[in-house]
């Protein structure tokens, strides 16, 4: 973008200098042209800026599951149960049609909890 408008001034003191009326013609499409390169990235900017994901926005959701994991899977979107699956498996889920649902791997924090030292003690969480 910098790089781009700094092309424009140069363009615009160009203009104002040139008696030739083919060279002001040329630049003047040139102009043209870096406004809308101008534009595109604008657009491209402002589009990553919508999509980006905030951080703070994941985390919630990730203490929101710790909290109550049934809550958030009913409430949730499709992209916040797809986040909660990874969350909760390590793997995909694996699907067989005449068993149906094979076992799943537990995600390393969800194992913790079945170690038999975890089940004898008091968990303590710290926020």
């Amino acid at each position: 973008m910098n790089k781009i408008s700094e092309q424009k001034k140069r363009l615009i003191e160009r203009i104002t200098k040139s008696t030739d009326e083919n060279l002001t013609l040329v630049y003047e499409k040139s102009l043209a042209e870096l406004n809308e390169k101008e534009m595109v990235l604008n657009d491209l900017l402002e589009s990553v800026e919508r999509h980006t994901p905030r951080f703070e926005t994941s985390l919630e959701i990730v203490f929101d599951f710790l909290q109550n994991p049934l809550k958030q899977w009913r409430t949730g979107d499709i992209e916040t149960r797809k986040l909660l699956l990874n969350l909760v498996f390590q793997k995909k889920l694996t699907y067989n049609r005449k068993g149906g649902f094979e076992t799943a791997i537990l995600s390393l924090p969800l194992r913790v909890f079945t170690l038999p030292e975890a089940q004898n003690s008091v968990l303590v969480v710290l926020f």
